[in-house]
């Protein structure tokens, strides 16, 4: 007789066992055939005690098995070994947009065909394909917009996440790009990100109503904001908005994941009677120390970055030292005589900014973080 499913009766206590006798030995204990074209080489030494049920030994075993390149694919009537590659063409069962997972595990590698309604499938391609699992796999629709994954369902129900935080109501033309952060908080950089690109940035729209005599808010146009979304699992920074702005939120990023050069604050600059790329010239030829647009490598680590703004005249300044900040507030101050800040222009008094504290991580290669943090607190 065969146990019930949820009964935790299973237990890995292998010893140097081949990687072929240990999967016999489950398909074995689940009383179904195997069939296995290949078998992995090499031997496998795992113990634990804890008790697993079924359906957490079959996931368990297929992420030990993930590093041989192949998984144990369930069907009714047998188990399948299944290399990676040939995942994509096997019958594996078939998820399409909202409907319901069922019984599927967020372990269980499935197909899913995923909406994009108001995304370019073939932009973003490359963007995702670095959020797949080494077992995943993505490919566009041959029509429409939408994307066909091959994954883990706990990997595909991220992205399709992912897609929802994007997606706008309205069709426009914007890009995806993705960035994996190595040295700074990736919740921290999309929350300055979104508060210094995203919706809340956009030009207010209104149109008039016939019917009701007034004029009524419209949402804010998609091509006037991004999108930050970041995804912890894989520590990946996902922008999704208009070229120019991104391009710009892209320096930002660069300068937050500076490895060599040291933390600073980021100020913005709301110009009144300047114009942005005029007044970032100046500062890049009056003040030493500041990067060029297009500057990179380790020269530029511990320079200060002057981003323009065009659209909304302003000047993004991210500097390492304080005092090389100052001097480049002073001149702001100076050539520009307006007022800055999220509200209009009501008094005439010096520049104020918005300031947002840098930070940086750090791993320690021979102490314990919890000792770093004992002597710095």
């Amino acid at each position: 007789d065969v146990a019930p499913a949820s009964a935790r009766n299973i237990r890995f206590q292998f010893d140097g066992i081949p990687y072929a006798d240990v999967i016999e030995r489950f398909a074995q204990m689940a009383n179904k055939p195997l069939l296995a074209g290949m078998k992995p080489e090499g031997t496998l030494t795992y113990n634990d005690a804890n008790a697993y049920t079924y359906a957490e030994a079959l996931d368990t075993l297929n992420v030990i098995l993930a590093m041989k390149g192949v998984m144990l694919v369930e069907n009714a009537n047998y188990l399948q070994l299944v290399p990676f590659k040939e995942l994509p063409s096997t019958p594996l069962k078939l998820l399409r947009g909202a409907m319901p997972v069922g019984d599927v595990r967020p372990g269980e590698v499935v197909t899913a065909v995923l909406d994009a309604k108001n995304v370019d499938s073939k932009e973003i391609t490359d963007s995702l394909t670095s959020m797949l699992s080494n077992a995943g796999s993505l490919a566009v629709l041959p029509r429409g917009r939408g994307l066909i994954i091959t994954d883990r369902l706990g990997n595909i129900q991220r992205i399709k996440t992912l897609l929802a935080a994007i997606e706008t109501d309205a069709p426009a033309e914007r890009q995806m790009k993705t960035f994996a952060l190595q040295n700074t908080s990736g919740a921290i950089v999309a929350d300055l990100l979104n508060r210094t690109f995203g919706v809340a940035t956009a030009p207010k729209r209104q149109e008039f109503n016939p019917t009701t005599k007034a004029m009524v808010a419209l949402p804010p146009d998609p091509n006037e904001y991004i999108t930050a979304v970041y995804d912890d699992a894989s520590r990946t920074m996902v922008l999704f908005g208009p070229r120019e702005r991104i391009a710009l939120a892209e320096e930002l990023i660069a300068k937050f994941e500076q490895r060599d050069g040291p933390a600073g604050d980021v100020r913005i600059y709301m110009l009144q009677s300047t114009k942005a790329e005029e007044l970032a010239t100046i500062i890049r030829q009056a003040i030493p120390g500041v990067a060029e647009p297009k500057e990179t490598g380790s020269a530029a680590a511990t320079k200060a970055r002057v981003i323009a703004d065009v659209q909304q005249n302003r000047l993004i300044v991210a500097s390492p030292v304080a005092a090389q900040l100052e001097q480049i507030d002073l001149l702001i101050n100076r050539v520009d005589k307006g007022i800055t800040g999220n509200f209009g222009n009501t008094n005439n008094v010096p520049l104020r900014t918005q300031t947002v504290l840098l930070t940086k991580v750090f791993r320690p290669r021979a102490t314990e973080p919890k000792d770093f943090a004992q002597i710095l607190n």
